[in-house]
Parts: C-alpha cells; sequence; structure tokens
C-alpha cells in the first residue's frame, strides 16, 4: 500500500511541477488574470464616462432674479419656499435626468398682473407670475416685461419648475396634511392566493430562489463545460504521452496504470482549479476596483451593476456554509469526474493523434447529462425534477449543487450524492487504468467499444 501511495505521489509531483512550471501555463494564467482584472475596471469607467455624456439631459434654471407674484386663488402659499433646497422636485432618472436651478429668487407679491409688469420695468432681471383658475383648472402663467434683458428660455425653465412644483404648491394652499392625503392615495385590493403565493408572502427570498433556480444550473454547467473542454484535453495528452516512448515497458514495470492515471488526472485537475481560481480572484478584484473606481469618480452614480453589488449583504440568510462546502465539493468532484473519463480516453488512443477518436467520452457523457436534466426538470426550472437525477453521478453534479443552495435537498442527501460521485470516480479510474495496461502495446486502429468490453474480458 505504502509503495502504491509513493507511486502516485511520485507521478503526481512530477506532472504537476512539469505542467505548472511550463511557460504556457504560466503565460495564460498571469496574462489571462491581467486581463481579467483590467476588462471589468475598464468597461465599467467607460460605461459610467460614456453614459454620462450621451444622457439626455434637461437643464431647468433661468438668469431672473425676482418674480412678481399675482395669485387671485384660494389658500396662501409662500413662494420663498421655491429657494429652499428641500422643495425641489428632482427627478433621479438616469435616462433622462433633470438639473433644476432655482434658488436665489426674490418672490414679492403684486395686487395685480399691471403692477408686476409696471414693476418689471424698473428690474431688468424679473418675472411676473399670475396663479388664476377657471373651470379647466389652476394655470400658472409666466410674463416677461417690456425691455427686460431675460430670454423666452429664462421663462420656459421657470415655467417648468412650476410645473413640477405646482402640485406640491397646492397642496399647500389646500391646508391638507400631506401625510392623511397619502394615506387616502393607497391603493386598497384583495386577491386570492395559492400555496406558491403565499409562500412568496412568507419567505422574502422565494423570488431569489426562482431567479437562481433558473440560472444556477446553466452557471454550473458553463463552469464544468469550460474546465472539462480547456484541460480534459490536458489529462488525456498526459495520459497518453509515454505510450510512444521506448521506456513504456519500464515504465508499466515501476509503477501500476492505476496510479500513474490517477496521479497524472489529479495534477492536471488540481494545476487546472489553481488557475481557474486565481482567475476568479482577478476577475473578482477587477470589478471590486471598478466600483471603487466608479464612486471615486462619479459619486452620484446609478450603475445598475453596483447596486446589484450593493444588494449582496441582503442575501446573507440565503445560503447556509454546509450548502456551500458541499456545493463546492460537489463541482469539484465532478471536474473529477470527467477528467477520469478523460483519462479513459487516454487510455484507449494508442498515440496523441488518436485523442480526437476517443475524446467524445467527456463531452458526449456531457451533453447527454444536460439532456437528461433538461427533459427530467423542464426548461422553465431546471433544478428541480426527478430525484433519481440527484444519484446518478452525471447528472448530479449538474442539478445537485442548485438544489442543495436553494434548499430543496439537505445537506444530507448532497453528501450521499457526493459520495456516489466519488466513487464513480474511482471505478472510472479504475478502469482506464486497465484499459491503459491492455493498450499500452496496441497499434492501430482504434477499437470499439464492443471490441474494448471483449479485450477486458479476455484480460
Amino acid at each position: 500500500m505504502s509503495r502504491r501511495f509513493h507511486s502516485f505521489f511520485k507521478v503526481f509531483s512530477f506532472t504537476f511541477s512539469h505542467h505548472a512550471k511550463t511557460k504556457g501555463y504560466l503565460t495564460a494564467t498571469f496574462v489571462t488574470a491581467f486581463f481579467l482584472f483590467l476588462l471589468p475596471l475598464a468597461g465599467m469607467l467607460a460605461v459610467e464616462f460614456f453614459a454620462g455624456d450621451t444622457q439626455a439631459k434637461t437643464s431647468y434654471q433661468t438668469a431672473a432674479k425676482t418674480v412678481y407674484v399675482s395669485d387671485s386663488v384660494y389658500g396662501e402659499f409662500d413662494y420663498s419656499r421655491l429657494n429652499d433646497t428641500s422643495f425641489y422636485i428632482q427627478e433621479s432618472s438616469t435616462v433622462n435626468p433633470v438639473y433644476l436651478n432655482f434658488s436665489g429668487i426674490a418672490y414679492q407679491p403684486v395686487a395685480s398682473v399691471e403692477e408686476g409688469l409696471e414693476k418689471g420695468k424698473e428690474d431688468p432681471y424679473s418675472l411676473v407670475l399670475s396663479v388664476t383658475k377657471d373651470a379647466q383648472g389652476v394655470h400658472f402663467s409666466i410674463l416677461i416685461p417690456e425691455s427686460s434683458s431675460l430670454t423666452e428660455e429664462d421663462g420656459d425653465g421657470f415655467s417648468s419648475y412650476l410645473s413640477l412644483a405646482g402640485n406640491a404648491i397646492l397642496l399647500q394652499k389646500s391646508g391638507i396634511d400631506t401625510e392623511s392625503l397619502g394615506a387616502l392615495s393607497d391603493p386598497v385590493s384583495s386577491e386570492i392566493l395559492s400555496d406558491e403565493e403565499a409562500l412568496l408572502e412568507t419567505d422574502p427570498f422565494q423570488g431569489i430562489r426562482d431567479v437562481f433556480g433558473m440560472i444556477l444550473p446553466y452557471v454550473i454547467l458553463m463552469v464544468l463545460y469550460f474546465l472539462i473542454l480547456f484541460y480534459g484535453q490536458s489529462v488525456a495528452n498526459s495520459v497518453v504521452s509515454e505510450k510512444s516512448s521506448k521506456l513504456m515497458d519500464t515504465f508499466l514495470i515501476s509503477v501500476q496504470p492505476k496510479d500513474m492515471i490517477f496521479g497524472k488526472m489529479c495534477a492536471i485537475a488540481l494545476s487546472g482549479i489553481l488557475q481557474f481560481l486565481f482567475w476568479g480572484v482577478a476577475l473578482t478584484l477587477g470589478f471590486v476596483a471598478g466600483t471603487f473606481a466608479v464612486k471615486g469618480m462619479f459619486p452620484d452614480t446609478d450603475m445598475l451593476l453596483i447596486r446589484f453589488f450593493e444588494s449582496f449583504g441582503s442575501l446573507s440568510g440565503l445560503f447556509t456554509l454546509p450548502s456551500i462546502v458541499v456545493t463546492v465539493l460537489m463541482i469539484l468532484g465532478g471536474f473529477f469526474l470527467y477528467c477520469a473519463l478523460a483519462a479513459v480516453g487516454g487510455a484507449i488512443a494508442s498515440k496523441a493523434e488518436d485523442l480526437s477518436a476517443t475524446n467524445y467520452l467527456f463531452t458526449m457523457a456531457l451533453v447527454i447529462s444536460f439532456l437528461f436534466v433538461l427533459f427530467g426538470g423542464g426548461i422553465e426550472n431546471i433544478a428541480s425534477g426527478s430525484p433519481i437525477l440527484d444519484y446518478i453521478p452525471f447528472t448530479a453534479v449538474l442539478v445537485v449543487p442548485s438544489r442543495l443552495l436553494l434548499g430543496e435537498i439537505s445537506v444530507l442527501t448532497a453528501c450521499i450524492s457526493l459520495a456516489i460521485v466519488l466513487l464513480a470516480t474511482v471505478l472510472i479510474v479504475l478502469l482506464a487504468g486497465k484499459l491503459y495496461r491492455i493498450m499500452s502495446f496496441y497499434r492501430g486502429k482504434v477499437p470499439s467499444v464492443k471490441q474494448l468490453f471483449g479485450m477486458l474480458k479476455e484480460k
């Protein structure tokens, strides 16, 4: 047993060191990490910068310094309150932001519009506001006195501002308490709730669970797909590398095939996991740096992505630590499972050129498993479906992480599923070891599955 472990660690350390120290691996790791860090940082700054320049802006402002007010409508209103920033009607729409500049204006009451126009002749920066009421409603009219230095644009700007503030003015003139008015405007409705809708009322995370239930399986599938696509070929290449060497007979005597395959598979898989983790950290730091940079340069930013990041704190009660740990282990177990299938492809191939005909094993297994999950749970909620999918190794790695995180299965069930995945991985590695020994000195066309089973029976 100690000799086997010694052989495994010897193969593992040699393969990992040889693979992780190659120029291509190091270059891909650090160059990709640099761009993954730079991309969100530069992208977030660019989006905020260009969005700020291209947004349609409406600037409501006026050069008027005095407004003569002729108000014949019921109630009293102190128009000087329009200078108070707390009274401003500010629209925060990111599509069409409104900028208001109406402070520092002196409001003077007059008995009539004529009086206001007469006084305006002596003040080149004055406007006359006439407030009247008829059958159609209340009207705010802006007049520019003769010989005024103000333009029609100044009058339009102030008129637009009054259009925004008009309801607040009339509310205060009526003497109605704003809180009472707000209560009267609250909508009243009655409805019959189903069990699922009632759950939405009692569980604040149920809506989020439904969203994650749709996207998590696809995200996990993409992560596994890229891991397998990037490193499955490397596992197969590593397994088949010695078959064309003249040292094959010596190699088979010194190291058991299953120990060799398991050592190579673990080494390549670990190097891939470390590389992906490094890239993930770089990407995360890029978004963090982008968030701080945007907030620092644009303090009033309303970027949707930043608001999404800030909402993470409210999701702290959605997932539990045990479920997160088991989920990560399940994803890693799925990666090792498909790497073991890639090792089988390498064991069957007689030379590196034959890998194109044998690497379909792990890609087809992934595609078929996805189809099973798809038809077992439905496209609308792929994380739900037949419980049997939790105990089939190749489908379990796709559905169990999502179901566990969303609370659809217990941690115990997930652990049982994880144990089945690991057991299947070990069995596939043992199969790969037997196939490697059988195919070590085989030369010729890649045998069919039927021929391979015949060779195993003869063995």
